[in-house]
């Protein structure tokens, strides 16, 4: 039986030779894309590259929906100064912006891809900063193609986001939920002026 610390210690070197910035876009991606494809070519593996280009307008438009919920907040706070039932409209949005912030998101996150499906979608692609970037393939050439065939797919690629996806979630959940309880509270004010002075003290 073979010692396996000399299969651990080759696994650990190779973890510690990419552990470095990568990002898309920087002299670190490109390394790591040497790194990898020098280590599959020396198991005998044929690689090629399937390129794309990618943008940043996910980003934006998640910077125009947060900075859209602060302008509708805002205005509700506004109307307040008027008839009540002007607060109704701020409000609405806010709370239609809100509830279908899931749909929004993903739709979002379509205009990754510099060339997605729809017109509007292009269009946020390109409001993005632009990146080009590769997915590493790797095949093992083989005598029989009616065989099983083994896929191992991994990001090469480091993290670019400073906040861990589990805060992000956490933050944006709250922010949320603290949205449709601020539109809640305000169609109280509109329909039941007197439950929302109550709620206020609680």
């Amino acid at each position: 039986m073979s010692d396996p610390q000399p299969v651990a210690q080759r696994a650990l070197d190779f973890a510690t030779s990419l552990a470095f910035p990568r990002r898309v876009g920087t002299p670190g991606a490109a390394r790591a894309t040497q790194t990898v494809t020098g280590l599959l070519t020396g198991f005998g593996y044929a690689v090629s590259q399937q390129t794309f280009e990618c943008s940043t307008g996910a980003d934006v438009a998640f910077a125009l929906l947060i900075g859209l919920g602060q302008v509708l907040i805002i205005l509700t706070f506004w109307a307040y100064s008027g008839p009540a039932a002007l607060a109704l409209l701020p409000v609405a949005v806010l709370a239609l912006l809100l509830l279908n912030a899931n749909r929004l998101s993903r739709w979002a996150a379509a205009s990754v891809i510099a060339s997605p499906g729809g017109v509007w979608q292009r269009a946020l692609g390109r409001l993005g900063r632009r990146y080009s970037a590769a997915n590493l393939m790797g095949e093992m050439p083989i005598g029989d193609t009616n065989g099983p065939h083994l896929v191992l797919m991994a990001h090469w690629d480091s993290k670019s986001q400073a906040l861990p996806l589990v805060v992000r979630m956490s933050l944006l959940t709250a922010a949320s939920a603290a949205g449709l309880l601020f539109a809640a509270l305000t169609l109280l004010r509109v329909w039941l002026p007197g439950v929302t002075g109550a709620a206020a003290l609680c």
